[in-house]
């Protein structure tokens, strides 16, 4: 029998602006799709963008790499979709729905009362993708609070499985929806790069490059700061969409006062193979976030071979010991300063030390992760349950 995969998530391939979901998406509907019927309903618009993707077909099922997905072209064509979908998987057990975020009305919230309406009996797995993090949930307060208020008193996650993809997240999810089932599995992430190109890095320079969102939660004005006090020559590259208009203000006035060792230029959004590129010709990656729930970005650049440099709100931890980067506090913004000028004052040798211990790290998490099997056993349990009883 063929087992049944249906993903609801606002944001797919090719769209680039909301960074981790979509590669979280992306790269596990691609893992599954060579022993199971996956299928993708989502949105035809990137985060923020008012113009559909080009060369997509709009609301139609359309071929994406063994994947069927359905780009729908307005919220009511999504929602009525959804529906045909929901219908068709309500009495079958074989099947798993997957929601992939906590606040979108489209993609979970509807499917959320649909589920409850018709007594569905097809398992539904909720990915709250880091929307449940204290430093999330600060932003816009005054509507997030009270929906998951209303979440709990209605009763409409009762019976869903919760996806933590970090301990972190586990706790997060305890502390608001309590009682509740989860299972944690870390996200599926880039695969490393096979070869390791050997390091071109300059004595007393440094090129630094920042990917995500221009966003407090990325806090991008803190490395902006730091760089004020780096004595050393900085390139930095700022990579990602300008979501927050008065953040990424204060932060193009920030680059503007830095002395002129620092150069900082702001790129946008990018596809990723631009992204791929930048990496190959970075020093380091360097990312102070408010938290990530897996960090992509961050995950994107071990898998390059490029060492990091990052806050302690993420689950990469202890790199130093592993000449794989820095986790640093925010609460410490001379040590970021310092990591910055360490990278500075490495030759190539050294460097291609530290950028074969960022590699490392990818392959050690792969290599650990058993990502499929486990990822099999959170959408369909009873296969897993019977073929442990064989």
């Amino acid at each position: 029998m063929v087992r049944t995969l249906a993903f609801l998530a606002d944001w797919f391939s090719p769209g680039v602006r909301a960074g981790g979901p979509i590669r979280s998406c992306s790269n596990l509907a691609e893992l599954l799709q060579d022993t199971n019927a996956v299928s993708v309903l989502t949105s035809c618009y990137d985060l923020g963008v008012t113009e559909p993707y080009k060369g997509v077909p709009l609301s139609s099922w359309t071929a994406w790499r063994g994947v069927q997905v359905f780009y729908a072209g307005s919220s009511l064509n999504r929602i009525r979709e959804t529906t045909r979908v929901l219908w068709k998987l309500r009495l079958d057990r074989e099947s798993s729905l997957y929601l992939n975020s906590m606040f979108s009305f489209a993609g979970t919230l509807f499917p959320l009362v649909i589920r409850k309406l018709w007594m569905c009996r097809f398992r539904t797995v909720l990915a709250p993708r880091g929307m449940l993090k204290s430093s999330a949930l600060a932003h816009k307060s005054w509507k997030k609070r009270p929906l998951l208020a209303l979440l709990r008193w209605t009763g409409l996650t009762r019976g869903v499985v919760f996806h933590a993809t970090s301990e972190d997240e586990v706790a997060e999810i305890k502390a608001t929806f309590p009682g509740s089932e989860i299972v944690q599995i870390p996200n599926v992430p880039a695969c490393p790069v096979s070869n390791l190109t050997h390091s071109n890095k300059q004595l007393g320079a440094v090129r630094l490059l920042f990917v995500g969102r221009i966003h407090p939660i990325k806090n991008l004005l803190f490395l902006l700061q730091v760089l004020k006090n780096v004595r050393c020559s900085v390139s930095l590259e700022v990579v990602g969409p300008e979501e927050d208009q008065k953040y990424v203000t204060l932060c193009r006035e920030a680059a503007a006062s830095l002395p002129p060792n620092i150069r900082v230029e702001f790129l946008g959004a990018q596809t990723e193979d631009v992204i791929q590129s930048k990496l190959k010709e970075t020093d380091a990656f360097v990312l102070p976030t408010e938290g990530e729930n897996f960090g992509h970005a961050i995950f994107e650049a071990f898998a390059a071979g490029v060492p990091v440099i990052i806050s302690d709100r993420t689950m990469w931890r202890n790199l130093t010991d592993r000449c794989a980067g820095w986790d640093l506090s925010l609460q410490n913004p001379v040590a970021f300063a310092q990591a910055i000028e360490s990278i500075a004052t490495m030759g190539p040798d050294e460097h291609q030390n530290w950028k074969f211990g960022a590699l490392q790290v990818a392959r050690d998490f792969l290599a650990s992760a058993d990502l499929k099997r486990k990822y099999e056993a959170l959408f369909w349990p009873q296969s897993r349950d019977e073929a442990e009883q064989r």
